[in-house]
């Protein structure tokens, strides 16, 4: 037997189906007329087979949510302030794509020395990107010499990675994600998601744009980025289940760079 409805339900329906946004909605859209539609357009473009579910949303933040979450399965995620519903205006997403970045800004590096153990002594072996701030090594060899002996962060000390070298020394051996440690701290990876921090973004305005070009270069390097930090973090754990590891890294080092 079909199904019967009532006149305003069928009504209701036809509304939802042309994704009429809410009251609430167009209220915010009220305040910034050409906001919705570049929203509109921002889904049309890059989930067009989503529109419906994203548009039926009752507030532009849902809205907004819903659409961050099937981008992410789609491209890459995007920062966790537009998929937990931070971002209330559609204008917030509109300005630059709010991606995830995993790039060491200065800041990191100047509290190098909070962070865990293995990180703080694989970058005592790596150049100061940041040479002319020469005290921040200082405080890092304070804090190293906490897990290993002062002798062998003297040494670490003398190695002085930069990528450069540490990809000649290192690449094809099993030590090779201390290179790729060293090019992370250099932000020199070739990578965007690696290479570029919150900070720099912020502060130097380096935002990317919503084009198509944009978005298909970054799907293509993200499954990058997860690999390479995999990488990094599985040697810090690696290091840090026997910290007595680092004084074989440095000896490998101390042998190879003698040979240079």
């Amino acid at each position: 037997m079909p199904e019967t409805r009532t006149p305003l339900e069928a009504l209701t329906r036809q509304i939802r189906a042309k994704c009429v946004p809410s009251l609430h909605a167009l209220l915010i859209t009220l305040e910034g007329v050409e906001d919705y539609p570049a929203f509109v357009a921002l889904v049309n473009t890059f989930l067009p087979d989503r529109r419906d579910t994203i548009l039926s949303q009752p507030s532009p933040s849902e809205q907004i949510v819903e659409f961050a979450t099937h981008f992410a399965e789609r491209y890459f995620p995007l920062d966790d302030s537009v998929a937990t519903g931070e971002v209330e205006e559609y204008g917030e997403i509109l300005r630059f794509i709010p991606m995830v970045l995993l790039g060491l800004s200065f800041d990191d590096y100047h509290d190098i020395y909070f962070e865990r153990p293995g990180m703080q002594l694989l970058t005592l072996l790596v150049a100061n990107p940041w040479a002319e701030w020469a005290d921040e090594r200082v405080a890092l060899a304070e804090s190293c010499a906490e897990h290993v002996p002062q002798e062998l962060v003297d040494r670490a000390q003398r190695v002085t990675l930069t990528p450069e070298l540490a990809h000649e020394l290192l690449d094809g051996t099993s030590l090779e994600p201390l290179a790729l440690f060293a090019s992370w701290i250099h932000q020199c990876t070739g990578n965007f998601f690696l290479d570029t921090s919150y900070q720099e973004v912020f502060e130097q305005g380096a935002f990317v744009d919503w084009s198509e070009e944009n978005v298909q270069e970054l799907t293509r390097q993200w499954p990058q980025a997860v690999q390479c930090s995999s990488t990094i973090n599985n040697f810090i754990d690696w290091l840090e289940q026997d910290l007595n590891r680092f004084e074989e890294i440095v000896r490998t080092l101390e042998r190879r760079m003698a040979r240079e």
